[in-house]
């Protein structure tokens, strides 16, 4: 047996190198394929990723519309409805209250049961009052008392003794001179008016008669302020009309 190798066997039995430069450019082929794999993969997620996004964004476009729907546009429609029940709830106030005054004022106006009589008294008293001396209050209590019921007499008022067959009563009268003073001085015939108190038993019972420069009349009226009246207007007609009288006689020397 020949114990020596062939060398033909030998060369064909040996590995084959490769050449370093082949096996780098293989291995960065390889390489740019699976880089290749990983950017196609990566193009898919990010497409999507994308279209995911846009789906959110979407619905939340939707949402909030349909949020803004709720929030304005359906109580803009409820308040615009409410607005025209309010409307017409304050027009019914409104003559509600229209309504109210005009009874109150019917309720403080006196009837005059002789209009013609009323003017002349009225006239004369005013002129009396108006071009009357200021007078001194007679101590505190009596300073108290002007300015509570003859604030714009500027102190000319008259105190008057009154008998409606009880015995003497005392009771006073006063123009709101200050108020009249503008329209005096302009020759006007506006703002007149003659306040006038009477005491009995210590309840001062406030009346007034006005120049009512529309109707051109004199009216009788009771004080803003009444709540109860004391008498019925009947009887309060004839003590005005008394006071009236009494003043062109007591007030004018």
């Amino acid at each position: 047996m020949n114990d020596e190798t062939d060398p033909t066997e030998a060369h064909e039995s040996a590995p084959t190198k490769k050449n370093p430069i082949t096996s780098s450019l293989d291995k960065a082929a390889d390489m740019a394929d699976k880089a290749g794999g990983t950017l196609e993969n990566a193009q898919g997620a990010f497409s999507a990723i994308k279209w995911i996004g846009i789906s959110i964004v979407c619905l939340t476009i939707l949402a909030v519309l349909w949020a803004g729907y709720k929030i304005f546009y359906k109580p803009a429609a409820m308040v615009g409805d409410a607005a025209g029940s309010v409307a017409e709830a304050v027009g019914d106030g409104a003559g509600a209250v229209k309504d109210s005054a005009s009874s109150v004022i019917n309720r403080l106006l006196i009837p005059s049961g002789n209009q013609k009589a009323l003017n002349k008294l009225s006239e004369d008293a005013f002129t009396v009052l108006n071009n009357m001396a200021e007078t001194k209050p007679e101590g505190l209590k009596d300073r108290m008392f002007r300015r509570t019921n003859f604030s714009d007499s500027e102190g000319r008022i008259c105190k008057l003794t009154l008998n409606f067959g009880t015995g003497d009563i005392p009771a006073y009268a006063a123009a709101d001179n200050k108020a009249h003073a503008t329209s005096k001085s302009l020759g006007s015939t506006d703002d007149r008016l003659i306040r006038l108190v009477i005491r009995a038993d210590k309840d001062d019972i406030p009346l007034n008669t006005l120049w009512d420069e529309e109707a051109k009349i004199w009216q009788m009226k009771w004080k803003k302020t009444t709540v109860k009246k004391p008498m019925s207007d009947e009887i309060a007609e004839e003590r005005i009309v008394d006071m009236l009288s009494a003043i062109s006689k007591q007030c004018g020397t």
